[in-house]
């Protein structure tokens, strides 16, 4: 299966007509308005089928699949996971990334190879780099100040790590 990118997961069915209730898990739920189809995904099952209708509905998606016609094949979709393909990722502005992209760049501070971004932790006013080393985690701030640049083509990141971070 070629790549995609998580944007749902589905919670269950709502109503009797088939219709899908979505926990939205991107950053503007409505992009799902912007979907002809979608890729459904539980273990190692993938399928992909055609939206019909979507609407809002207190901070849920509800989408309606041309194939999935009552309430009981609603239910057999509670827990797949909903994916697009990444060629329909949405541009992001200069200096933003998405997580996925972070993950196993290799990070530098001057000329010392510090470890590779292992996951992305997002607790609050910014987020944090885990950067896992031969010996040591870094939890990296994602901070202007620190991470002085990306270069997701090289595989890189360097930074500027604040006196103290290490100890």
């Amino acid at each position: 299966m070629a790549k995609t990118i998580l944007i749902g997961r589905i919670q269950g069915a709502h109503g009797v007509q088939g219709e899908l209730k979505i926990q939205p898990l991107c950053d503007d739920p409505h992009r799902f308005s912007d979907l002809e189809e979608i890729i459904l995904t539980k273990g190692n099952r993938s399928m992909t089928h055609a939206i019909d209708q979507v609407r809002y509905h207190k901070g849920s998606v509800l989408l309606v699949l041309a194939d999935v016609e009552d309430r009981t094949a609603a239910e057999l979709l509670k827990g797949y996971e909903c994916h697009i393909p990444l060629a329909l990722r949405r541009p992001l502005p200069p200096d933003r990334f998405y997580i996925e992209d972070l993950i196993g760049l290799d990070v530098y501070q001057d000329d010392e190879h510090l470890g590779q971004v292992k996951e992305v932790l997002q607790p609050g006013a910014n987020d944090v780099y885990v950067v896992q080393g031969a010996e040591e985690v870094i939890y990296v701030p994602a901070l202007k100040e620190v991470v002085r640049q990306v270069d997701l083509a090289a595989g890189r990141m360097d930074v500027d790590l604040p006196k103290g971070l290490r100890d």
